[in-house]
């Protein structure tokens, strides 16, 4: 299937689906092309979080976690992630 990855909005979605079925490595690669479009993209910068934390990559986690936090100090999900 081809989908065209200038459009974020889609990206995102198809990246959301991903997740949804439990995807984690397509979801990841879709929201990572995301961001390589639209680096402030908060819906994939929330969702690759969430892949880390269910690939129990705790490192990873907490990097990222960091990174949103120093963007936003009230983003909850960032702030229990490092937590």
């Amino acid at each position: 299937m081809q989908i065209d990855d200038t459009d974020v909005y889609t990206l995102n979605r198809f990246g959301k689906l991903a997740l949804k079925d439990n995807a984690l490595e397509l979801a990841e690669t879709v929201f990572d092309k995301c961001l390589r479009r639209n680096p402030s993209h908060y819906g994939a910068l929330n969702s690759i979080l969430e892949i880390l934390c269910r690939n129990h990559n705790i490192l990873g986690a907490y990097g990222w976690a960091l990174k949103l936090y120093r963007r936003d100090p009230q983003h909850e999900f960032a702030e229990r992630s490092m937590g």
